[in-house]
């Protein structure tokens, strides 16, 4: 099936996604994201078709919205493979070069600011501003600055005074 230039040149748009660099608007399936280690050549060894079912059933459409949605993506996704004329390795390494595993999420600067305000303990300020000196690298035990907030961490209001 030939590449429908006009969905994948959209301005900020890839399948359906707004790609524009703002993470704050990215889906939330997005955010948390597993340790992945560069692999040179990546194989399928075995596949647990009762396993991959029931998470294509449950998981991917709770991700998506709906299979479709899914294999809509998927299939512009293969196309997009196929143009990049590089092997899956190479575009695995790229992607974990620019998409950071730790960014500075509300909750995490609620947080900071809190005990910055409240206690005068600078000491979490500190912390963020060294992980998110390195956001592409996984750094030893903090791992929770990747995750998206918990449903009791979450912040509804925000001000702009920076």
């Amino acid at each position: 099936m030939p590449i429908d230039n006009n969905i994948a040149s959209t301005r900020n748009s890839f399948c359906g996604f707004n790609f524009d660099n703002s993470f704050a608007r990215l889906p939330h399936q997005f955010y948390a994201k597993v340790s992945p280690t560069p692999v040179t050549n990546p194989t399928l060894i075995a596949m647990n078709e009762k396993m991959t079912n029931e998470f294509y059933q449950t998981a991917l459409k709770d991700m998506f919205g709906s299979t479709q949605d899914f294999e809509l993506w998927y299939i512009c996704w293969q196309e997009r493979l196929i143009a990049e004329d590089s092997s899956l390795a190479e575009i695995a390494n790229k992607m974990l070069s620019v998409n950071p595993q730790y960014i500075p999420r509300n909750h995490r600067i609620e947080q900071v600011i809190d005990a910055a305000v409240e206690k005068s303990d600078f000491s979490l300020m500190h912390e963020l501003i060294s992980v998110l000196n390195n956001p592409y690298s996984e750094q030893e035990d903090m791992q929770h600055y990747a995750h998206p907030p918990k449903n009791n961490e979450r912040v509804h209001q925000t001000f702009c005074g920076t």
